[in-house]
Parts: structure tokens; sequence; C-alpha cells
């Protein structure tokens, strides 16, 4: 399977912005279930990728706007695509 996965917790959201509600939190990789969301497309790595509103994964890196659809529970879900790993995940 292509997917997301980060080495830290990360939030997935119902849109392409920090405002939107946080769906879930994913566990780091290997740490908890669930650690990794599919890609929405097949494609390696996850393909769609759109602008939204800026964030940042840490207080010392510069703002982003880019951001990944995934799939979860069968819906389209986002993800801030910066501040996580692309690839194959078991």
């Amino acid at each position: 399977m292509t997917g997301v996965y980060a080495s830290h917790q990360w939030t997935l959201r119902a849109s392409s912005s920090t405002s939107s509600a946080a769906i879930a939190t994913i566990n780091a990789l290997g740490h908890g279930s669930p650690d990794s969301v599919a890609c929405w497309a097949q494609a390696d790595p996850c393909a769609g990728q759109v602008q939204g509103s800026a964030y940042r994964c840490s207080s010392t890196e510069p703002a982003y706007n880019t951001w990944t659809p995934l799939r979860y529970g069968g819906v389209k879900r986002w993800v801030a695509d910066r501040c996580v790993d692309f690839g194959r995940v078991a």
C-alpha cells in the first residue's frame, strides 16, 4: 500500500486548512494504530497536492501551504504534506 506516515504523531483534517476539523490523530510509525494512512489515489508518492492554508511543521521551519489527499474510512481527508513522509507502508 502506498501511504503517509511519520516519526511523530500527525493530524488528518477534513479539508486543506489548519482551521478545518481534526478527523484523527495518527500515531508515529510503529507506535500504535493507525500509524499510516493510504493515499487517496494509489500513486507513488501520493498524488493530488493542492494549495490550502499555511502551516508550519515546527516553530523553526518556514510556512508551507501544500496539502495531499488521503483515504480514511473511505472518505477523502487531508494532510499537511511537508510534515509527513510518503512511501510504501505495510
